[in-house]
């Protein structure tokens, strides 16, 4: 375990695995392709990219694999995409490593790190996760099925932050009890492609019901619709 997985970890953060279920060592022929890639298919929703690409920095190759980690302010992350077309990603709560909420807006109600989560987060983050797994799909890393599963780790007694200024707030604070919810299904590639916008807004809403909060479909892709 690398130290920057270590410290993703020490705190909140998001796994996600993203596979064909057919296995296939050599998917992708040479492991100089995967980087290039993971270049052409990451999703631009908002300011930063998903999986996140830094074109200063050469990426790790190793025997069947390319990875990258990236730590800059708060963002931590590393992603790793293996010949047989399974690609993993770690990636730390921003709002735990933030060190300072002056110029943030809305600001947090509170020191934010262990304690918060914010709505619009998790909303655009299962965007980009789907919108990633569809690209995956239509690609030399894809099959006929699809293997999903993403995590969230290190919520327990966090409390849903409405990070948007132009909402109402919750009208009760929303507070999870567990310490992790992981959704995971297998899907057609067909149906993956078809659906990929109404399937993260499914999950985000699913793991919102674990802070006690049933957000309506209308509300969630009137979030999901300010990232394009």
């Amino acid at each position: 375990m690398s130290a920057l997985v270590g410290k993703i970890k020490s705190h909140g953060y998001w796994r996600v695995v993203i596979r064909p279920t057919s296995h296939s060592d050599l998917r992708i022929e040479s492991v100089t392709d995967l980087f290039p890639l993971v270049q052409r298919l990451s999703v631009h929703l908002r300011g930063w990219d998903f999986p996140h690409i830094n074109t200063h920095t050469q990426p790790a190759i190793g025997d069947n694999w390319a990875e990258q980690e990236t730590e800059w302010e708060y963002f931590l992350e590393r992603w790793r995409l293996f010949q047989s077309g399974q690609f993993a990603y770690l990636g730390a709560f921003g709002l735990d490593w933030v060190t300072s909420t002056d110029n943030w807006h809305p600001r947090p109600p509170k020191p934010p790190r262990d304690a918060l989560l914010g709505i619009s987060d998790i909303v655009c983050r299962f965007a980009e996760f789907f919108e990633f797994a569809s690209a995956l799909a239509l690609s030399a890393a894809g099959g006929d099925q699809m293997h999903i599963e993403i995590g969230c780790h290190g919520i327990r007694n966090r409390e849903l932050w409405l990070d948007d200024m132009n909402r109402v707030p919750l009208s009760l604070p929303r507070v999870a009890q567990v310490p992790e919810y992981v959704q995971k299904d297998t899907l057609r590639r067909e149906v993956l492609i078809a659906e990929t916008r109404s399937l993260g807004n499914r999950w985000a809403k699913e793991l919102l019901r674990r802070f006690n909060w049933d957000a309506s479909d209308q509300v969630l892709e009137s979030i999901r619709s300010r990232f394009g």
